[in-house]
């Protein structure tokens, strides 16, 4: 776990409801959207085609799916605040 995981943990519930996707994943798909100034659903489709991207937010193995929903990724960004946006 790097420490930028370690510091988001703090965000995501581990006991309470539907188990939340990694932070690794989280904040690598934050980034690279930021950095590629692309929409969440281009986001998404960009990870499923590319390993490199898929490495880089923690992936071990090739995935042919989706990691989430591209509605969902838009919300699971907002409870960081911008403070914590700064942060990363």
């Amino acid at each position: 776990m790097c420490p930028l995981e370690r510091h988001c943990q703090s965000f995501y519930c581990s006991n309470n409801g539907r188990p939340g996707s990694s932070s690794r994943l989280m904040i690598g798909l934050a980034l690279l959207k930021h950095i590629y100034a692309l929409s969440d659903e281009h986001c998404i489709a960009r990870w499923v085609e590319n390993p490199y991207w898929q490495h880089f937010c923690g992936e071990q193995y090739f995935q042919h799916r989706p990691p989430i929903d591209p509605t969902r990724f838009g919300r699971s960004t907002e409870g960081t605040g911008e403070r914590n946006t700064t942060v990363v």
